[in-house]
Order: C-alpha cells, then sequence, then structure tokens
C-alpha cells in the first residue's frame, strides 16, 4: 500500500472536464417527430446527484422545443409518450419527502394528475390512451431497491415490507387505484393490446429479497390476479405481443435486478410452461420491444452493443445494427418508434461522451452536441485471450500520454455480479479514472460468468466462485503484458459486491 500511495502522488493528473451533459430516460414519440430525456449537467467537483430537466428535442436536428422543470428540488423519471404523440408524461421525486407526482405535458404546458404520498415509478399509458398506469409504492420506509439504505429496523424484525403494486388513474387525472395483491411486490409490467391489464413478474413478500424467485402473472384493470408461468431463470423486460397471446421476456441467471442478459423466451399468455427460443445465441439479450409483428431487442454481443430482431417462434435473430459502444435510454437499450423504422437513445465509449443518436434503426447519427468540446481523458482498447477453452474479452483503459521505454503499474478492476459486463462507458470522473490519471492501466475482464458470449458461459462460473474466472483474469494479465507496457511487478486488483469477493480472494 505504501507503495501504490507514493505512486499516486507523484503522478500527476489531467485536467478533467468541468462537466458533462448526460441523457437519461430517452423516448422517442410515436411517429418518430419528437425525442423526450430527462437531461443533467454533471460538474466534476460532486458526486451528488445533479438536478434534471426534462427536454422534448426535434429528432431530425436535435434542436430543443420545450424544457420542463416544476419542481427545482426534485429528481424526474419515467418520460413516456401517449399514443398519440399529444402528450408525455413524467413523475416528479421527492426523495426526502417520500412524494410523488405524475406530470403530464400537454401544448407545452405541465399538469399534475396524482400527487401520491409514496414513490412512483414507469407510467404507461394504455393503448387508447385514456389511462395512465404506474407502478407505486404507497408510503414507502425506503427507496426502492436491494441495493439502496434499508429502513430502521424497529419493532417486530420482518413485520412490515414495502409493496411496489400496478396501479392506474384516469389520463386526465383522477384518484389512484391499485390493482396487484397487497402482498405482492411487482417489478415490471407491461399493458395487454386490448388494455384490459397487464402481465407483470412479481413475488410474494419483500421486493429486495424475492426478485430471483419471482414469476409471471397476469392482472387485470378489474382487479384479476393469476399466475402465467414460473419458469426457471430470472426475468426482465416481460412484452406481451400485438396479438394478447404471447408475452416475451428475457430470461437467465441475473445476479441483481438492474443488469440484464440472457435468451429470450415466451409464454403463452393465457397460462402454461415458458420456453427458451434462443438457446444457442451467442450474446446476451438486454432489452425487447415490439412493434407491429417485429419483436425488437437489444444484446450485449462480446465487445458490441447489437439492435436486432428476433422471430419468438423459431428464435432467429438479424442483427441490424452494432457498436463497440454502450446503448442506453429509458425503458430498454433504445426507443423505437411505432411502424419500427426509427430509433432514439444514448451512445458513448470510454474516451466519447455521451450524445443522443437517432435516425433509421441500422443508421442513427448525433443529433445533440453538447459534449462536442470534451477530449478523450484515457486511452482504451478491447483485448481478448483465451484461456480453458474459453474465448475471453476484457477493456484497457490507460493514461491519454504514454511515454516510449516505461513501465506503468497495472490494476485489475474485477466487475460485480458476476453475471454483469463491463460496458464503454465515458471515463472522465471516479476511482477508475483516478487511477488512469495517476498512471495506471486499467484491466476491466469479463471472465466466464460474464453477459455477452450467451448463457453457457454466463453460467460456466456456477459452484466455481473464483476458481475458473480468476483463471481467466490472471490470463488476461498475462495478454495485457504482451501488448502493454505494463510492470508485472507493480500489480494490484480491487472491485466490490463480487468484485469484493474476488478481490479478497484473489
Amino acid at each position: 500500500m505504501p507503495g501504490l500511495m507514493l505512486a499516486m502522488a507523484l503522478a500527476a493528473a489531467a485536467t478533467p472536464p468541468a462537466q458533462v451533459h448526460e441523457y437519461h430516460d430517452v423516448a422517442i414519440s410515436p411517429k418518430g417527430d419528437r425525442i423526450a430525456a430527462v437531461e443533467s449537467d454533471d460538474p466534476f467537483q460532486t458526486e451528488a446527484e445533479p438536478h434534471p430537466v426534462v427536454v422534448v428535442r426535434d429528432r431530425a436536428d436535435g434542436k430543443i422545443l420545450g424544457r420542463y422543470d416544476p419542481c427545482p428540488t426534485c429528481f424526474y423519471s419515467g418520460a413516456a409518450w401517449s399514443p398519440d404523440g399529444a402528450a408525455l408524461a413524467f413523475v416528479s421525486s421527492d426523495r426526502k419527502a417520500k412524494r410523488a407526482t405524475l406530470q403530464v405535458v400537454r401544448d407545452g404546458k405541465t399538469a399534475v394528475v396524482l400527487s401520491f404520498g409514496g414513490l412512483l415509478e414507469t407510467p404507461r399509458w394504455s393503448p387508447d390512451g385514456q389511462t395512465l398506469a404506474v407502478l407505486a409504492t404507497d408510503h414507502p420506509r425506503k427507496q426502492t431497491g436491494a441495493t439502496q439504505a434499508g429502513a430502521a429496523i424497529v419493532g417486530e424484525i420482518g413485520g412490515a415490507t414495502d409493496e411496489q403494486r400496478v396501479a392506474v388513474l384516469p389520463a386526465a387525472g383522477g384518484p389512484l387505484k391499485f390493482l396487484s395483491p397487497p402482498d405482492t411486490f411487482v417489478y415490471e409490467y407491461d399493458w395487454t393490446p386490448d388494455g384490459k391489464g397487464f402481465a407483470v413478474t412479481e413475488a410474494k413478500g419483500d421486493g429486495d429479497n424475492n426478485w430471483w424467485i419471482a414469476r409471471l402473472a397476469a392482472v387485470g384493470v378489474d382487479g384479476s390476479f393469476r399466475e402465467i408461468a414460473t419458469p426457471p431463470v430470472q426475468m426482465k423486460f416481460p412484452r406481451v405481443s400485438p396479438d394478447g397471446r404471447t408475452v416475451a421476456f428475457i430470461g437467465g441467471l441475473n445476479s441483481d435486478f438492474g443488469p440484464t442478459g440472457g435468451d429470450l423466451w415466451t409464454a403463452p399468455f393465457a397460462g402454461g410452461p415458458a420456453t427458451d427460443r434462443t438457446p444457442d445465441y451467442k450474446g446476451s439479450l438486454s432489452s425487447l420491444i415490439w412493434r407491429g409483428k417485429a419483436l425488437f431487442a437489444t444484446a450485449i454481443v462480446g465487445d458490441n452493443n447489437a439492435v436486432l430482431t428476433v422471430d419468438p417462434a423459431s428464435g432467429a435473430t438479424k442483427t441490424l445494427l452494432t457498436a463497440r459502444e454502450t446503448f442506453s435510454a429509458g425503458d430498454g437499450r433504445v426507443s423505437i418508434s411505432r411502424d419500427g423504422k426509427l430509433l432514439a437513445g444514448v451512445r458513448e465509449d470510454f474516451t466519447t461522451p455521451p450524445h443522443m443518436m437517432a435516425g433509421p434503426i441500422a443508421a442513427p447519427r448525433t443529433v445533440t452536441h453538447d459534449n462536442d468540446a470534451l477530449a478523450p481523458q484515457v486511452t482504451a482498447q478491447s483485448i481478448h485471450w483465451t484461456n480453458e477453452g474459453f474465448d475471453v474479452q476484457g477493456w484497457l483503459t490507460g493514461p491519454a500520454n504514454v511515454q516510449p521505454g516505461k513501465k506503468y503499474p497495472m490494476i485489475v478492476l474485477v466487475h460485480g455480479g458476476p453475471s454483469s459486463a463491463v460496458q464503454p462507458t465515458y471515463m472522465w470522473k471516479g476511482t477508475t479514472n483516478d487511477l488512469v490519471q495517476h498512471g495506471f492501466y486499467v484491466l476491466q475482464a469479463n471472465p466466464r460468468g460474464s453477459f455477452g458470449q450467451g448463457e453457457a458461459f454466463t453460467k460456466a462460473n456456477v459452484k466455481d466462485f473464483g476458481g475458473g474466472d480468476l483463471g481467466d483474469i490472471l490470463a488476461g494479465v498475462d495478454a495485457v503484458e504482451k501488448v502493454a507496457p505494463v510492470d508485472d511487478k507493480r500489480l494490484g486488483v480491487y472491485g466490490h459486491s463480487y468484485g469484493g469477493f474476488m478481490t479478497m480472494w484473489t
């Protein structure tokens, strides 16, 4: 440790950007003519989450058409267009007070259609546009999520849990009506095309603990509830087919609720066994979108993100867009127009700051330029190697200016999960960037157990934590030393969550 601290103290750090403009919850309008997003300026000086603004832009050139900030102390999320594109709904959350409002923008003006003493998430319009649905937690003890700070334990331990439930209200405003059972936590949901109900992923009891055993169920607007399927996988992105007969979802080995990777699974909405439709796909699906008869998906495929179509019957895939970048949007990795021809989203990599992209699915172009002046803060490359018959990939980032003939120390960062994957996002602040700016290379590997190469690869470290996956990482260090000026006598390792376990184990 003294040697490590000395190396950090003696190295000179590069001058970082003053701030980076960020885009979240991107949603393209049904006609594809406008894009909504939650935008903010993230300053270098603080790790605190910056206050955002809801922005509507022209899809063709990114010109700002409207800015909405009805609560200067609140955070915004869940931008969702009405089916006719005439209105935009979003959630405004006062986190300290644990209160939320549902806002709707019409004709350039915002109006509160619901004020709620609790948490609201994921607003969605009914197919006819007359009703809004939300995930609502009434008078919660904590923020939703297993990684959020826990509530104070008082009284009978385990006697009370927060339950996130599907609820509806008139789109013009009115009372909130809870639909799903009070003892059931709903993680995700999707309207049925007839507007009579929803497909949901749910579990009884404490939502923080039970996502790993969640089931697929149907909830009716009349309050009815029935199970559809109990597949032997974790589920994300339940999506009801346009004919209402099938529920598609991503199923696989997912360590936590946030990161998503797996195969395409389907189950009859009427009820019945779930089927893996892409068992041999050499990638990990990361989101799903039905548009007409086409089922679009995004996927992590090796060191690329991809947009593709998937046949829900045969599992056949057709790649439409692929890039060595990270894609992100609102309800998925990209947002797609109603006719399935246009997309919008955010793209970035280790050296390129976030930009909003929009246009034809196979060839979107950059439409925002808020970050054009920002320079790369690091160098980055994708490294590939083999170990024990596995093809392994990782990302190597290093100082922007490497001196010829000089050897540099390297830190290995092990990602959490282990079912997850390191994705290339703009590196400009935070611990990993600090290490690079102080003269270190950083290797971020995606060993067996990671997303990106299919479910067999993701499951390959089951009952072998710290075995084969550690071997993959050590082999990656050897691979790096063949292509980069890394000093084999100055190596370190760190990580959090599963990466913390691996750090201690190493």
